[in-house]
C-alpha cells in the first residue's frame, strides 16, 4: 500500500477505487489506484508477486525500483 500511496502523493491525478464491477475480475473488491490510462494498479498484487520472484531468487530487489520507474512512467504519461 505504501507503494501505491507515494505514486498517489508524486501524481495528484491518481485516485482510489474499489473494483466492484465484475466478479470475474482478479481486482474484486481490492483498493486499486486508477489515473494511468486503460490499466489500474493493485499495489497488494503488484508488490506480493514481487516478493515471490526475490523469494525464488528469479529477481531482485532492483524489482521494486523497475515497477516505480514503470508506474511512475504510465502515471505521468496519463497526467491531464
Amino acid at each position: 500500500m505504501y507503494f501505491a500511496f507515494v505514486l498517489q502523493k508524486r501524481f495528484s491525478h491518481l485516485r482510489w477505487e474499489q473494483s466492484k464491477n465484475n466478479k470475474r475480475d482478479a481486482n474484486y473488491g481490492q483498493p486499486i489506484l486508477v489515473g494511468f490510462g486503460r490499466i489500474a494498479l493493485n499495489p497488494v498484487h503488484i508488490i506480493i508477486t514481487a516478493a515471490y520472484g526475490m523469494a525464488s531468487g528469479k529477481r531482485g530487489p532492483e524489482r521494486v525500483h523497475e515497477l516505480w520507474d514503470y508506474w511512475s512512467n504510465l502515471a505521468a504519461t496519463n497526467s491531464n
